[in-house]
């Protein structure tokens, strides 16, 4: 059989001691980690597998068909109709399918041939072979090629370490600086938070509403990200006198548009739905905690499979979930019923949990190691896998995420050992000292995360979902705007 099949890897390992990464020459090997017990974080960019037709391709059908939602329905009642188109769609229930083709159970090995085809295609093995050879990664080339990811990292470690303010905002964008290409500059990406603070608390003030009172206050950051809000500003000059102007901000929107990041890695920046106005369920919860921070209120990640949102308390005590990407409330029961969430999941703490300030920063340390895979691939491993182990201190029980990105890690080492020694077969990697200890790795981080609980949900019924609730989205077709230019969502009307 041959070794290479598989989809970017997402798992990892529940007691990786790191495994030495191939000696190839120069290669050094990575630094064993310690073991990972963390927690879950924000949403990643997981790479899906498509299942079947696309969620605007029912919707076509089902409009063709003349099968609409009900008109006026509830939020449930909606619900329940978009569940059972999917019940009656083979591309959606299994069960419809032709058993012979699709009702086959898939062994573990299999699935883990699927993830290193796909981390093959990512990475070429070839290529990293030919820079661990060399001492590309050594290089003083190389080294100021990636300096702008190893200054973040160390800017994000002395934060947690106490030798900086812990500041969730400063977080995200030394992550997507370091990627490179920020859709704003440090300095319009400040402007913008303290711009947009400052218009919250005004729109408060104008409308009765009290800016220490927490409630209020998440409110008005709900209202901010949801509707058009309109404050006015009065001056006096000596041409004029006394004047006054109407200053609005404008609503953020769904982007529907490769919202995966499969195409642009960028897609998932803060600084993209900032400055576009239009962002997904990585971003806009972003937005919202930088303006929970920036308004002195305490607000908290949560993740669903494929997904994240915020969770705060209320005066009276109570967490309550806020989905900034519909502008919903919905009950951790609605997320467990609809997102494919096991009860094992959740007291495994996978989803549904909160993430604070240090777990957000954590977390921007786990999605800065992705992005760095992106962009420069696995590289010797060292970068990633002092993100990682890193990232993991800050949680008391396992993180997914973390365990993702190491997966992805273990496959492109695999991958590489594979290309340079030869191995064509199963037969081949067993009786490869080092393939053989790789794959016994990644063997045990999927392992790992079939014991936490962890199940995907289809990527096409959660876009379904948002279109059948998400009609910004369409609207803003309607309106023909570009979610990829820069816009001023502020304006003025004297």
């Amino acid at each position: 059989m041959t070794l290479f099949v598989s989809v970017i890897p997402f798992m990892a390992s529940s007691q990786p001691v790191y495994p030495q990464v191939p000696q190839i020459q120069s290669f050094q090997p990575v630094t064993p980690g310690r073991s990972y017990t963390p927690a879950s974080t924000q949403q990643m960019p997981i790479l899906q597998t498509p299942s079947g037709t696309r969620a605007e391709d029912i919707l076509r059908q089902v409009n063709q068909a003349g099968n609409r939602p009900p008109n006026g329905g509830d939020q449930a009642t909606t619900q329940k109709w978009v569940m059972e188109q999917l019940n009656n769609d083979p591309a959606y229930n299994p069960g419809l399918r032709n058993p012979i083709r699709t009702n086959v159970p898939q062994s573990q090995q299999d699935y883990i041939m699927r993830l290193l085809a796909e981390s093959k295609a990512t990475e070429d093995p070839k290529a990293n072979v030919n820079k661990l050879t060399n001492g590309y990664y050594k290089s003083p080339e190389f080294a100021e090629q990636t300096q702008a990811y190893t200054d973040a990292l160390q800017h994000l470690e002395d934060m947690l370490g106490g030798k900086l303010k812990l500041c969730v905002a400063d977080a995200y964008y030394l992550v997507e600086n370091a990627y490179g290409n920020a859709y704003l500059s440090e300095k319009e990406y400040r402007e913008n938070i303290m711009k947009s603070s400052a218009f919250i608390k005004e729109w408060m003030k104008q409308n009765g509403m009290d800016a220490h009172n927490n409630d209020d206050v998440h409110l008005a950051i709900q209202k901010f990200m949801s509707e058009k809000l309109t404050i006015t500003k009065s001056s006096t000059g000596r041409e004029y006198g006394a004047t006054v102007k109407l200053v609005s901000h404008l609503p953020f929107y769904y982007d529907f548009e490769d919202n995966g990041g499969e195409k642009d890695h960028k897609n998932f920046f803060l600084t993209k739905c900032l400055a576009t106005g239009s962002g997904q369920c990585s971003s806009l919860p972003a937005v919202y905690l930088t303006l929970a921070e920036a308004l002195g209120v305490k607000a908290y990640l949560s993740v669903a499979p494929q997904h994240s949102f915020v969770k705060y308390q209320d005066n009276n005590g109570n967490i309550l979930n806020y989905e900034p990407t519909s502008n919903w409330k919905m009950s951790d029961k609605w997320y467990q019923d609809n997102m494919h969430i096991t009860p094992q999941a959740i007291r495994n703490h996978i989803y549904l949990d909160t993430l604070n300030s240090r777990q957000i920063i954590a977390d921007c340390m786990i999605y800065m190691a992705w992005g760095y895979m992106k962009k420069h691939g696995s590289a010797d491993g060292s970068f990633v896998s002092r993100c990682l182990d890193q990232a993991s201190k800050e949680f008391p029980y396992e993180n997914l995420y973390v365990h993702f990105v190491h997966s992805s890690m273990l496959c492109r080492m695999l991958n590489t050992i594979c290309y340079y020694e030869g191995l064509q077969s199963m037969d081949d990697v067993r009786r490869s000292k080092q393939a053989s200890e790789l794959y016994s790795e990644l063997e045990k981080n999927e392992d790992l995360i079939k014991r936490q609980g962890y199940t995907p949900m289809p990527a096409e019924l959660y876009d379904l979902l948002l279109k059948e609730h998400e009609f910004k989205g369409r609207l803003q077709d309607s309106l023909h705007i570009n979610r990829k230019v820069k816009r001023n969502l502020f304006t003025e009307i004297n």
